[in-house]
Formats: structure tokens, sequence, C-alpha cells
């Protein structure tokens, strides 16, 4: 399980820190983003958010009682109002990621005025979230790590039982098998060089990439085929591997 950790440092950077130091010891620290532990100097901090996201099986965002109102001394407005707030990019990419976002609301804090919040962050709080207060920390973290648990196991599509109509390139094709084996490659292409900032597990393809609108199919293959279908593209010099943090091999569209 890999989870994104989204905060605002004026009012939960220590709730994020606890938060992070009790998840790593359960699921490992590669497997946890916090940016001050998980940001490298001198990268783009833009692109590691993208990378992180596109690996995480869910983002968990902590609600302080700043969140809303934080602003420079030299702003004339909440910082969440701008396009460049990162809190307010980390939020938005998950959202349209379609991966699991869970609002955690700590030491109090409620739902904010919906009329003050940019449209593209107004669906977050459509969604059950929870709770962190200093109180209850403990019992609070086993909630979150058990309520995750249970979120995972719902969208956790089992592939080793494909469904519909899969094909294996390795075997022997009819000419019928071997275009539709021919389209889910293009497929498969045509989804890297959508995201092509984005490095992929095969996992990802199916799980996520099925979700998204006009690779649908993509959920219907098992993750066996697609990695097939990505070694193909590497092959071809069409796609590129490259290692995550936490091991994984990535596939990526080659634009050279």
């Amino acid at each position: 399980m890999n989870v994104f950790i989204s905060y605002r440092r004026e009012d939960t950077k220590w709730p994020a820190k606890l938060l992070y130091s009790t998840l790593s010891q359960r699921l490992g620290d590669q497997q946890v983003f916090l940016d001050i532990y998980s940001t490298p100097i001198g990268l783009d901090f833009r692109e590691e958010i993208s990378e992180w996201i596109s690996q995480s099986d869910i983002f968990l965002a902590l609600i302080g009682s700043r969140w809303l109102t934080a602003s420079e001394e030299s702003e004339h407005m909440p910082r969440l109002q701008s396009p460049n707030d990162l809190v307010r990019i980390e939020i938005e990419s998950a959202l349209e990621s379609g991966i699991p976002v869970v609002p955690v609301f700590v030491d109090g804090v409620g739902i904010p005025d919906q009329s003050r919040l940019p449209d593209s962050l107004k669906e977050l709080f459509a969604r059950n979230g929870a709770i962190l207060d200093y109180r209850t920390f403990e019992t609070d973290v086993e909630k979150i790590i058990a309520a995750m648990s249970q979120v995972l196991a719902r969208t956790e599509v089992d592939q080793s039982r494909p469904t519909g109509t899969i094909v294996d390139p390795a075997n022997h094709l009819t000419q019928t098998e071997e275009a539709v084996a021919s389209d889910q490659a293009i497929l498969v292409l045509t989804f890297l060089e959508r995201w092509k900032t984005w490095g992929f597990t095969p996992k990802r393809v199916v799980n996520w990439g099925g979700t998204q609108t006009g690779f649908e199919p993509l959920s219907r293959l098992s993750r066996g085929q697609v990695e097939r279908i990505l070694e193909s593209l590497v092959s071809q010099g069409k796609a590129k591997t490259r290692l995550s943090r936490s091991g994984n091999t990535l596939y990526q569209f080659d634009q050279n």
C-alpha cells in the first residue's frame, strides 16, 4: 500500500510528521510520501508530486485550522485560491488521478465553507473523511489504517481471473485475435502517451488506467498481459523503464 500525505505547514506539520512516522513503521518508509522526507533537494517538486501520486494507492489530505485561510503577508487572498498553491496542486492531481482521496480533519476542524473553495476542490468534501485528534492519536491512526485497508480491498481487482476477451500475444493467434492484440497494444501505448510524464506498473495501468475516460478496456486485461505488452513496447523503442523508489519497475512513454 502506497500512501501520499498532503498537509499545510502552518497548521498540520506535526500531525503529518507523526502520521508519517506511524505509517512508515507499519508499511515501510518507501511506501509513504511526505515532502520533507520524500523529495530530494534540487528536484522539481511538481514532477515529484506527479510521480508519487501515479504510484500511490490512497491519498490523505490533512485539513487543519488554517488549511483554507493560510496566506503570505504580501498576499491579499488565501493561498488556496492560487492555482500555484502546492497543497491545491497535490489535491487536484489526486482527484484527477482517480485514487481514493480521504480528507482527514485534524483536532476538531470541520468541513470548510464550500463557497470559499475553488471549484476543483469541492469534490474533496463529498467524500467520507477521517478524524485525527492529539488526544486520541493512536486510536485514530489505527482507524485510518483499517479504513484504508477496507477501501483498497473494495477497489482492488483480482487480476488472476481475467474478464472479457483476453488475448495472449505469446500464443499462436488467429487473424481476428491478432487484430485484437494489436488494438490492445495501441490502447496501452496511447495511455502511456496521454500521461507521458508518469511511470506506471502493469497493475496501475489496469486498476487506474481502466477508470480513465476512453481507456476503460484496460480494466479487462490481466496484469500479466499488460506487462507483456509493455515489454514489447520497450523492445520496439516506444516505451522505457525505470525503477521507483520502492524498487518497482515503472513503464513510461519514450518520447525519443
